[in-house]
């Protein structure tokens, strides 16, 4: 993004390419921490797994890994958020708004399930 801004901008033909460049690296700029939020999901359910079939001595290293990969999906909708605001094209932030809501749900759903696997099967309280 900080090179499109960087773009001349002395006519108008700059000006509207600089525009357009501004737009497209905003756009990639938050495709790739969906792509983060999606593994962070996908680790998370990894994590949920680990917990519930690995060794018990292990159980808690299978949740900081979930705590870390919660993390990464907090640091990634923030990104996305942010930077989808200043997207022109309200179609293409709306279709990347759209999921963001579904990983996070999905996320909530595996920490309930590894912090009753950390309940039930590792003996923790909280």
């Amino acid at each position: 993004i900080m090179q499109a801004f960087r773009l001349p901008k002395a006519t108008e033909a700059e000006k509207a390419a600089r525009r357009a460049a501004i737009q497209q690296a905003t756009l990639h700029a938050s495709e790739v921490p969906l792509e983060t939020a999606r593994l962070a999901v996908e680790t998370l359910r990894l994590a949920a797994r680990a917990a519930e079939i690995g060794n018990i001595n292990a159980i808690t290293d299978a949740a900081t890994g979930a705590a870390l990969a919660q993390a990464a999906l907090t640091g990634a909708g923030y990104n996305i958020r942010i930077n989808l605001g200043g997207l022109k094209d309200r179609a293409a932030a709306e279709r990347l708004l759209d999921e963001l809501p579904t990983l996070e749900a999905q996320a909530e759903t595996l920490n309930a399930q590894l912090r009753h696997l950390l309940e039930t099967r590792g003996g923790l309280t909280f």
